[in-house]
């Protein structure tokens, strides 16, 4: 029987018609409104993992994990089938969160020398794998020459949720900047940036599932549409629970590093607490240090993955 004809099982049935034994009723481990089984995360023979009505379940010995990546494992699926299965076999939509809105009336503008992108610009641009006019159209990118006071900067406009300018990030180009990054700052109209998600404003308002990276040039490869960042791997409780209410399924892109990684599985688990499916990519697997420095066809490769 093919994995499509199981989509009107519920969890138990599921797990059951693949010889995969849980709790039930008069069972030791049973518990109302749960279903427990052997833990395939960690050396378990004792049914410590449990999942209810949000696809995310705990085990007492090894913690939280997606009922999607379960699935996968248990059936050696791929994660699209594990994921279809696991938003028709759970019996209620996981739990949305009420953030409240987030304002940003700021009169923030563009740092002074800032406009359209020059040779110079657009050479960083080509040399790590961009269109440079595809960026400049889509994502409002400047540039700034030689005259200012962040000379050779690429400008990016960071916009909330409306569309809105509300901050700004120039990265230097030259590698002698006095920081590789800089960003306006909140008295000088800059809305704080850990209250915006980057590219939350061209995400499409049905879009369930998101990928989260650490920063705009990450988000960029990932596509439009198809990433936010959280301008650093340190992330807040605001954008926490934005993206626990726009998203049923958070796939978290972070830097290959051991700082960045952690935070994303805090972040992972974060998201798990509050009924969020959240699963982390490691780009180790890529032999890449960060989103940005994928392929093409390797980000490309990662989106039809999630679908």
């Amino acid at each position: 029987m093919g994995l499509r004809q199981h989509i009107n099982m519920n969890l138990t049935q599921l797990l059951e018609s693949k010889g995969i034994p849980v709790t039930g009723p008069g069972q030791k481990h049973f518990k109302s409104g749960w279903v427990h089984l052997n833990c395939p995360w960690c050396d378990d023979n004792k049914f410590h993992l449990g999942f209810s009505t949000a696809p995310v379940g705990r085990c007492f010995k090894c913690g939280r994990h997606g009922l999607t990546d379960t699935l996968k494992l248990l059936l050696r699926c791929t994660w699209n089938e594990a994921r279809e299965l696991s938003q028709t076999v759970c019996s209620a939509a996981p739990r949305r969160i009420e953030v409240p809105e987030v304002t940003t009336k700021t009169a923030v503008k563009l740092p002074a020398g800032s406009g359209p992108l020059l040779q110079r610009h657009q050479d960083y641009l080509q040399g790590r794998g961009f269109d440079p006019n595809e960026i400049e159209a889509l994502w409002g990118v400047q540039g700034i020459g030689a005259v200012g006071d962040r000379p050779w900067s690429v400008v990016i406009p960071i916009f909330d949720e409306k569309g809105e300018l509300a901050t700004w990030q120039a990265r230097d180009i030259t590698g002698k900047g006095r920081s590789r990054y800089e960003t306006c700052r909140i008295e000088n109209g800059g809305a704080d940036p850990k209250t915006l998600l980057y590219g939350l404003n061209l995400i499409r308002p049905e879009s369930k599932l998101v990928i989260v990276t650490e920063g705009p040039i990450d988000t960029w490869r990932m596509g439009a549409g198809w990433a936010v960042a959280t301008l650093g791997m340190d992330w807040s409780r605001t954008q926490l629970l934005t993206l626990a209410k726009r998203f049923e399924t958070v796939a978290i892109l972070f830097d290959n590093e051991p700082a960045a990684m952690a935070k994303g599985h805090e972040l992972r688990d974060a998201l798990f607490a509050l009924g969020c499916e959240a699963i982390q990519g490691d780009l180790r697997d890529h032999g890449k240090k960060d989103a940005a420095e994928l392929t093409n066809d390797e980000a490309e490769a990662i989106r039809q993955s999630l679908k």
